[in-house]
């Protein structure tokens, strides 16, 4: 292709103007045209050439001089670089085995195509294969279209920014029996009379109280109450042993009462119990760390309240014996709640006499972990063999003599 410039025309015409006279003179002693007026074709007018123009035109005279010396362009010289570059028959080949065919097969030859035969002139666009260079037409065919652009990479949608929110806990209206409870309970010590506002309601102040250990002698009476049927001391670590007796006297219809952590209660404190008079509606008791309180003691309340009892619950009584356990089987038949759990002395011979208890729901032996005896997996056995059928809940935790047949021949059988 000739240069041309930005009007389209080439530049070697603008250069060389007129036609060469020997064809002019041709074309004026032609026979046909000896009638025609023998005035001379008028000379066409040069146009002057852009700078653009110009600067291609010294650029490509420049690249002839160079070639004919055997040298190649400077590296300097920016101008003739952008050419070679704009020019598709002097830009390096760009196509899939261009590198493999770059210095074999110059840009801007005719070559024969691999697949059609068919003649091309090689381009920077030029596609080949195994076989060689394919013209645009088989390079198409094929899949490979040069001229076709790359998709630009998806830019993906700008996601707002991930806003942490931070919550403050805004602490909820508290109900104004809530509010009362919680500022009766501060001012305990200044309460002469909680008044009729239900077992509930009572239950929570004892329990608010007893978790500060602010429950005393002179506050535990607002508890107290002849309609009380059943009471929950949850802290009893202030009272004393006439508190105890005293309870009785103030809470007359009891039918269930469980002192936590009643490590003051003496022996007279049972033994005053176990008068006639006094807790005679009794039938399920709870008592946590009776630790001072002797086996005779328990022994005559056993005596005189077992018939009347459906549940006996005590915890850290090392004094409990296997006595004391004889007489509860033999006074409380209709025992349905049994807790002996960190007794001490507890061995395999005291399951024997609670085989005899069928009634019996719920049974806890719980054992404190502190190397005592354990109970074998053959005595647990023959327990559940004999009242395993009516428990709900059985507790054998700490009794690290057991093994897999007290599972399997014990509970699962049972």
């Amino acid at each position: 292709d000739e240069p041309r410039d930005e009007d389209g025309e080439d530049i070697e015409d603008q250069i060389e103007g007129p036609s060469q006279p020997h064809e002019r003179g041709a074309e004026e002693y032609a026979s046909d045209n000896l009638d025609d007026s023998e005035e001379p074709n008028p000379p066409k007018k040069k146009r002057k050439l852009t700078k653009a123009a110009e600067e291609k035109l010294k650029a490509k005279e420049r690249a002839k001089m160079e070639k004919k010396k055997g040298r190649k362009s400077m590296p300097d010289d920016d101008d003739a670089d952008d050419d070679d570059e704009d020019d598709p028959y002097k830009a390096k080949s760009k196509g899939v085995m261009a590198q493999a065919f770059e210095s074999s097969v110059p840009i801007g030859t005719f070559q024969n195509c691999a697949t059609c035969g068919k003649k091309f002139t090689v381009t920077k666009y030029t596609v080949s294969n195994d076989s060689g260079l394919l013209c645009h037409a088989c390079a198409k065919a094929s899949g490979a279209d040069p001229f076709k652009r790359q998709a630009a990479p998806r830019k993906r949608k700008p996601t707002a920014k991930r806003v942490v929110q931070n919550f403050e806990e805004v602490e909820a209206v508290r109900p104004l029996t809530g509010m009362c409870i919680n500022i009766i309970s501060k001012y305990i010590d200044h309460v002469d009379e909680l008044g009729d506002i239900g077992a509930v309601n009572m239950d929570r102040i004892c329990k608010i109280v007893s978790k500060t250990r602010n429950l005393t002698e002179e506050n535990v009476r607002l508890f107290y109450g002849v309609s009380n049927h059943s009471l929950v001391i949850y802290d009893s670590t202030n009272l004393q042993p006439d508190t105890f007796e005293t309870m009785a006297y103030l809470n007359p219809n009891l039918e269930q009462l469980a002192l936590h952590m009643c490590g003051r209660m003496e022996s007279r404190v049972l033994e005053h119990w176990a008068q006639q008079s006094q807790l005679q509606h009794i039938k399920r008791i709870e008592l946590l760390g009776p630790f001072l309180v002797r086996e005779e003691a328990w022994k005559l309340f056993l005596r005189e309240k077992g018939p009347q009892l459906t549940g006996f619950l005590i915890t850290n009584a090392p004094r409990f014996t296997r006595e004391c356990l004889d007489i509860l089987v033999e006074n409380a038949s209709q025992l349905q709640d049994l807790r002996l759990a960190e007794v001490n002395q507890i061995e395999d011979s005291w399951l024997e006499p609670i085989a005899q208890l069928a009634s019996l729901n719920n049974l806890d032996l719980a054992s404190d972990l502190s190397g005592r005896k354990s109970l074998s997996s053959a005595a647990v056995i023959d327990l559940l063999k004999a009242i395993g059928g009516n428990l709900a809940l059985l507790n054998l935790n700490g009794h690290e003599d057991l093994e897999d047949d007290a599972l399997t021949e014990g509970i699962a059988g049972n």
